[in-house]
């Protein structure tokens, strides 16, 4: 039995990160995390706003999206060990200007590397969104992008 653990991503903060899509992934990588019994870490890829802000003049702005970052990551770790309680949940705050070369990154060493469909940006009609079309054609091992209700 394999210890590497998962990794859930695609928690940008989104009103659609945090819907059904992401909620679809999470769920299959805490089913996936319990029947390997591996830890599941849980990836949050953040970013404060603008350059200015990220680049390090806008300090508040910089403490204020850790904060987000920290809730979003306890809120949904919190409801994976409601639904899951054998499985051990580690969370991983990433702060990044581009969550899919972050995520690329994250996923080496991993098991296998779920994310939802969509995420903060872009159009809604696209099957992928950026972070999940990077790790389908970057990711260091398999990835599993799973739509809300098809999983």
């Amino acid at each position: 039995m394999s210890q590497i653990p998962l990794i859930v991503a695609g928690l940008d903060g989104s009103p659609s990160s945090m819907a059904a899509a992401a909620d679809a992934a999470r769920d299959f990588a805490a089913t996936e995390a319990d029947q390997r019994q591996v830890p599941l870490i849980i990836a949050h890829v953040y970013w404060p706003g603008p350059w200015e802000r990220f680049a390090g003049n806008d300090v508040d702005a910089q403490a204020a999206a850790e904060q987000e970052a920290q809730q979003i990551l306890a809120d949904t770790a919190a409801t994976v060990r409601a639904s899951h309680p054998h499985v051990d949940v580690q969370s991983r705050p990433i702060r990044s200007l581009k969550p899919e070369h972050s995520m690329v990154d994250a996923s080496r060493d991993v098991a296998l590397t779920v994310v939802g469909c969509r995420g903060h940006g872009g159009f809604a009609g696209l099957l992928l969104g950026s972070v999940s079309g990077a790790l389908v054609h970057h990711a260091h091992g398999p990835v599993a992008v799973i739509h809300a209700g098809k999983h």
